[in-house]
């Protein structure tokens, strides 16, 4: 997908639809992510999860778009250049294409989507976005969910002329860079992270 700034598929990925399925975990459980391959290695990997409703079906009908995303992990330029260096990419292929990722100990009990998403910047001034979803009702005794600055909306929250995104790997002066910014809200991780 190389249009990122209003398309609507960015959601959930394309085609997208409402799961009838969940699968429960508590708060502070640990969720796999795996991907039978990936060809690409320089690029962030991005997790959101959205609140759908405190009822297990309740994301059964949500569809998503609007500012009900927040972050839970994120990982871009570990070390290295821009081009060269250690990117989220290479650490998922090397851990045989999972990824591991923590349920925030407080969050509120309820329906969510979590969102998986890879960000591949191989591609000259094109950044191709690969979202995957899935449905989780988290159980628990935790009564947070992030407030407004912690929120975002999707799509929208990637811009087309966001410098992160608008760039060539290959070229200077972006090759040599040793740092690169995830843009959006930080990462929610419950009260006092």
């Amino acid at each position: 997908m190389r249009e990122y700034g209003t398309t609507p598929s960015q959601e959930n990925g394309n085609p997208g639809s409402p799961s009838e399925k969940y699968a429960a975990i508590p708060a502070g459980g640990e969720i796999k992510a795996y991907y039978p391959g990936w060809p690409h290695d320089i690029g962030p990997i991005i997790v959101w999860m959205a609140y759908c409703g405190p009822n297990p079906t309740s994301c059964n009908s949500f569809m998503g778009t609007g500012k009900h995303w927040f972050k839970i992990d994120r990982a871009g330029l570990r070390d290295g250049t821009i081009q060269n260096g250690q990117w989220a990419l290479k650490d998922l292929i090397s851990t045989n294409y999972t990824w591991s990722i923590t349920v925030p100990e407080n969050l509120e009990q309820g329906a969510y989507l979590l969102r998986h998403e890879i960000i591949a910047l191989h591609v000259p001034f094109s950044p191709e976005f690969y979202p995957e979803c899935a449905h989780f009702y988290v159980t628990g005794s935790g009564r947070e969910r992030p407030s407004e600055e912690y929120l975002a909306s999707i799509p929208g929250v990637w811009r087309d002329d966001d410098q992160a995104f608008h760039l060539s790997i290959y070229e200077e002066p972006t090759a040599s860079r040793t740092e690169w910014r995830i843009p959006g809200p930080p990462v929610w991780g419950g009260s006092g992270r």
